[in-house]
């Protein structure tokens, strides 16, 4: 249940989401299985409706479409600058405490592999 505790916090962001979670006991104390069984799940709740996980690809040149990496959320993409004006449009219609889980944030930054794409198409369209 102790552990059970630190994930909800941290779905509630209480202060344990920027936490890293060590698993230490003797060999054979199931550290790997809690692991293991963990992703699995969240791997099986995203394919849900409920769990559904939105990410974005760059398209290369021959069609073929290079997936982010990290799965990242598709909201890094817009630029720092504009986050405000987009989360206040998406939030417009919400209010934080009542509509919970229809509150949209956005934290964090593109994965380095994407900035690089995100920076080499910006160069693109200020050469043409």
């Amino acid at each position: 249940m102790e552990l059970v505790n630190v994930f909800k916090s941290a779905a509630l962001k209480y202060g344990t989401e920027r936490r890293v979670i060590l698993l230490h006991g003797p060999v054979g104390s199931s550290k790997s299985t809690i692991a293991r069984l963990l992703k699995r799940g969240l791997e099986r709740y995203s394919r849900t409706e409920e769990g559904t996980l939105y990410s974005y690809g760059w398209k290369q040149e021959d069609g073929t479409v290079h997936w982010c990496p990290m799965h990242e959320e598709p909201l890094h993409l817009v630029p720092n600058a504009d986050r405000g004006d987009v989360i206040g449009a998406l939030n417009a219609d919400h209010e934080r405490d009542i509509d919970e889980h229809h509150w949209v944030d956005v934290e964090g930054d593109l994965c380095p592999l994407c900035r690089f794409m995100y920076q080499e198409r910006l160069a693109k369209t200020d050469g043409d």
